[in-house]
């Protein structure tokens, strides 16, 4: 079946949910809006993952996927196995991750003891266009996996893409960025999931117009960053909670 809702904001964004083709159902993340924070570089924060295009490829598109691969290896990225498509969910291709694969730039995360009503996902470009530019965030995919590498059924992806006139303020490692967390309902999915075993949290993101990162993808953790007072106010007024449709699809049995 298929479960439809929307939800306006009308202080700054409004989108439409747009479903790919894939192995997976998708609902959509909330886009909560901009959180002024410093000292969120690589290895103080539960980074989940990091993209970067190099060398002659480095500016406009990054895509990168982390997830747990088909033979239950955590922090597993595209890029170290091309062959594992169920690392990358929503349209997302991968193979932009930043070296080394693991820890601090790319780590799956057991979420069985965090609730995901409670997850914020930080979304902090280090170089957008001119570096006081703009840059679009194409898609945003969480996903949950099980031990064995397996995704849920179900995976929750941003409603199309998202540009950022100005990321002036937020430019730089360490600097973020902007802020994504789930809708009460998509929370509860996620939790049903989280407690039928697919406890580890991993992500896709697909971005342009870049000057070549390193992009990061963060889970702000209960207790750990706070939004600045400004951005508690956003909160406050329920701002840019995106609807979309929601279907379920069984995974084939392996």
């Amino acid at each position: 079946m298929n479960l439809s809702q929307k939800l306006t904001s009308t202080v700054l964004l409004s989108a439409l949910l747009v479903l790919a083709a894939a192995s997976v159902a998708r609902a959509d993340s909330a886009f909560v809006g901009p959180v002024f924070l410093t000292g969120t570089g690589f290895g103080n924060v539960q980074t989940i993952m990091t993209m970067q295009a190099n060398g002659t490829k480095k500016g406009g598109f990054e895509s990168g996927c982390v997830g747990v691969s088909d033979s239950g290896i955590q922090n597993m990225t595209l890029r170290d196995d091309p062959s594992d498509t169920d690392l990358c969910q929503g349209p997302n291709t991968g193979g932009y991750e930043k070296q080394p694969p693991n820890f601090p730039h790319n780590f799956t995360y057991n979420v069985s003891n965090m609730p995901a009503s409670q997850w914020v996902i930080i979304f902090n470009s280090d170089q957008p266009q001119n570096n006081s530019g703009s840059i679009t965030l194409d898609n945003m995919t969480l996903v949950l996996f099980n031990a064995n590498g397996t995704p849920a059924s179900i995976s929750f992806s941003t409603a199309g893409s998202i540009s950022f006139a100005s990321t002036s303020f937020e430019s730089g490692i360490g600097k973020s960025g902007w802020a994504f967390q789930l809708t009460a309902d998509e929370a509860a999915i996620a939790q049903a999931e989280i407690n039928a075993g697919f406890s580890f949290l991993g992500l896709s993101a697909t971005a342009h117009d870049s000057l070549g990162g390193p992009e990061t993808f963060f889970l702000q953790l209960p207790g750990g960053v706070t939004p600045e007072p400004a951005t508690l106010l956003l909160l406050g007024t329920g701002l840019c909670l995106l609807g979309g449709a929601l279907r379920r699809r069984t995974i084939a049995a392996a």
